[in-house]
């Protein structure tokens, strides 16, 4: 029995983590740990127990222990249920961003370095987030934001083909994070694209051509505050994802339907859903890989993604059998 917020602080003050602090963080880790399919965000590529065991010990030691973010919860929580609600958000935060970086987030981090560096380009203003940072040609007459819509932009980013920029791609199933653009390439599409724009761009604005011109769609570690998110948006997103998980549905074969109902009924479990189905480890994994695939496509950020595959398991179970 989980123990009131007094004896919880009692218990971390004598013991730093004891028995009821313990369970609580299991508990936290096994009710959030499915949100997030475990091919993306599981080392092992499943949530049994052994699995979610691990990565509750990681975070534990990583932030809970490390950075002394437990002491903080315990001491701004006003119940168990606030202390259990600030744990959870720690958990997916930790989650995401222990992911490795994306092409995208690759690409981000090169692009910002060579603008910074070259003295070919020139910053306008100052921004307190590197995404919101104006940027310009050195030289240029254009100080204000380009008034481009994000269409016309990418469509000056498709001016120059992957033969000219000597665009790099490993194939969507390759483990490695794809350059896409080597250093040359990645200079003349800045150049070109501050050149073409009308104005100054942002780095997010950069950033979100390239994602759109190359075909980047990734899971995008991101971190949103809740706050921000107002009600009417939390609906609009609520419908976008219910349609989205109906349209992959759509999209798969009877067996890849069975297949992945039975993997959700084990709990993201592959090794147990094969027992269960009769079918092979790899079977399940290609079925699952196809699925998360397919919505990598339209998902913004692994919170979306793994939001939507929880809608659509929902609707493995109120569709039935197919």
């Amino acid at each position: 029995m989980i123990q009131s917020i007094q004896e919880l602080r009692r218990e971390h003050q004598e013991r730093r983590i004891g028995p009821q602090l313990a369970e609580v963080i299991l508990r936290v880790a096994r009710s959030t740990v499915h949100r997030y399919p475990p091919a993306i965000y599981s080392d092992g590529s499943v949530w049994n127990s052994e699995a979610i065991e691990d990565a509750a010990q990681a975070w534990t030691e990583a932030r809970l222990l490390r950075r002394n973010d437990l002491a903080a919860m315990l001491a701004r929580a006003s119940s168990t249920k606030a202390l259990q609600g600030a744990l959870t958000t720690s958990f997916s935060q930790w989650l995401i961003n222990r992911r490795p970086r994306t092409s995208i987030a690759n690409l981000f981090k090169r692009a910002q370095e060579l603008l910074e560096q070259e003295p070919s380009f020139t910053a306008v203003g100052r921004a307190t987030k590197a995404a919101l940072q104006q940027w310009t040609l050195s030289g240029a007459a254009d100080s204000q934001p380009s008034e481009l819509s994000l269409a016309e932009l990418v469509s000056i980013g498709r001016q120059l083909t992957d033969a000219e920029l000597h665009v790099v791609r490993y194939g969507p199933f390759s483990l490695k994070s794809s350059p896409i653009l080597r250093q040359p390439g990645l200079r003349s599409y800045l150049v070109h694209m501050l050149g073409n724009a009308k104005g100054t761009l942002s780095l997010g604005q950069i950033a979100e051509t390239m994602r759109r011109r190359f075909g980047l769609y990734e899971f995008e570690a991101r971190e949103l505050d809740e706050s921000l998110v107002s009600p009417a948006q939390d609906v609009l997103r609520s419908v976008e994802q219910r349609d989205l998980a109906r349209r992959l549905l759509a999209n798969l074969t009877p067996d890849a339907v069975a297949a992945l109902r039975t993997i959700s009924d084990q709990g993201g479990d592959i090794a147990k859903a094969a027992l269960v189905s009769k079918s092979s480890d790899a079977e399940l994994e290609g079925h699952l890989t196809f699925a998360l695939s397919w919505l990598a496509k339209f998902c913004e950020s692994p919170n979306e993604a793994a939001a939507t595959y929880a809608v659509f398991e929902s609707l493995l179970v109120e569709v039935g059998d197919v």
